[in-house]
């Protein structure tokens, strides 16, 4: 082979591979898009936007994407909004009507379709949480939620970032502000605002444990129930902008007990090893006079408990740190299985009556057993011993319950 025969091959395949590096590199950098696999569309996340302020559309978690083709499903009444780049996977639009915009991305002349609501208003109620709050974040089954610890001071949300758009009202053009703010709490143990609710934030104390209380756990001496729900707060933001418009949202803040999550709790005596047992004193007279000259007498305001633990325990109460408890809500952890009795007794709620004048509450015992998980018993394949679960739910004796 001569040398220039073997000088215009080399020149060849350098000049392909060099259009093959960059023909790759344009095609991976096209879209933004994963352009492999089977074609799926993905429009994206709902949004909430304000009224004549663009709107970004996102369709770049797309996959196999060839073409993109973005169009209105549906505008509100009185619409003319279009889109902008509507062949590209990141289109925009202007809302100029309040309601719902809903567009469909569709890749691969309609080879796949998904579609994305853009809900377009006047006034955007935004709750913020600001750094000096005593609210802080908890992660919890991959989700955040917002906590604070009972009886902590300093709560603060602000309503700071809502938002009003420009768009012109009733009475004509002009210059779009927030006109007002409206708090409310509608859901949970109350909080106690400390400075008003018309305000661009609230400032709260949060409520103490003995506001998770129920109706009926003012009266009797009790493993203290607790939900889910009696620990959770929700908080109402109207918001109402110069241009006549409103917008409102809800907020959600948990109760934790000194950075720990209040676990729910049956209000049954039988608990797990480790986990917290709260215990509720009443504050209202806790029973019933025997006779018809007895009268009911006054609240309970104080409260006297003792701890017993069985062999091979140290729990005490968390308060105080020993067995001993004047707390209306005390708690403690039991260390090992067994029987933990709790006694209890208070001198404020006596009869009125001439036979019962200085009648006390009259004392008793809580008795808690405290034991080991046994589990299910088929976690990672593992063959159930008794006494788990499995060992009989598994539709040998009786229905199926530990799989699905």
């Amino acid at each position: 082979m001569s040398y220039l025969k073997l000088s215009k091959k080399i020149f060849w395949c350098s000049g392909f591979f060099i259009f093959l590096f960059w023909a790759i590199l344009l095609t991976g950098c096209g879209s933004g898009s994963d352009n492999s696999g089977t074609p799926n569309a993905n429009a994206g996340d709902d949004q909430e936007v304000l009224t004549a302020e663009t709107a970004s559309l996102d369709g770049e978690a797309s996959t196999g994407v060839e073409t993109a083709t973005w169009t209105f499903s549906s505008r509100p009444t009185g619409s003319a909004a279009a889109l902008v780049n509507e062949d590209n996977l990141t289109p925009t639009f202007t809302p100029d009507v309040n309601g719902d915009y809903v567009v469909q991305l569709s890749i691969n002349s309609g080879a796949s379709t998904d579609t994305v609501t853009i809900t377009a208003s006047e006034v955007q109620a935004v709750v913020s949480v600001p750094a000096s709050s005593a609210v802080t974040t908890r992660t919890r089954f991959n989700t955040t939620e917002y906590v604070i610890d009972a009886e902590d001071t300093g709560g603060i949300l602000s309503a700071a970032t809502s938002q009003v758009s420009a768009l012109a009202s009733v009475a004509g053009p002009k210059a779009a502000t927030v006109s007002n703010y409206l708090w409310e709490q509608v859901e949970g143990p109350n909080a106690t605002t400390t400075n008003g609710s018309s305000n661009e934030t609230l400032e709260f104390t949060a409520p103490a444990l003995t506001d998770l209380y129920n109706v009926a756990d003012h009266y009797k001496w009790q493993v203290f129930p607790i939900s889910r729900n009696d620990a959770k707060m929700v908080f109402k933001l109207t918001v109402t902008g110069s241009n006549g418009g409103t917008d409102t949202t809800f907020f959600t803040v948990y109760l934790e007990d000194d950075g720990s999550e209040l676990h729910p709790a049956s209000g049954l005596p039988n608990v797990a090893v480790g986990e917290t047992v709260y215990l509720a004193g009443p504050d209202l007279k806790a029973s019933t006079a025997n006779t018809t000259t007895q009268l009911e007498g006054g609240p309970i305001t104080d409260w006297s408990w003792t701890l017993s633990v069985p062999d091979g325990s140290s729990a005490t109460f968390v308060d105080s740190g020993t067995t001993s408890s004047t707390l209306q809500t005390p708690k403690f952890v039991p260390d090992g299985a067994g029987l933990y009795t709790v006694s209890y007794s208070s001198v404020t709620g006596a009869y009125a009556g001439a036979t019962a004048a200085t009648t006390v509450k009259s004392p008793g015992t809580l008795t808690i057993n405290a034991a080991d998980w046994v589990g299910v018993g088929t976690i990672g394949d593992t063959t159930p011993a008794s006494p788990q679960c499995a060992t009989c739910h598994d539709g040998s004796v009786q229905a199926d319950k530990q799989t699905g």
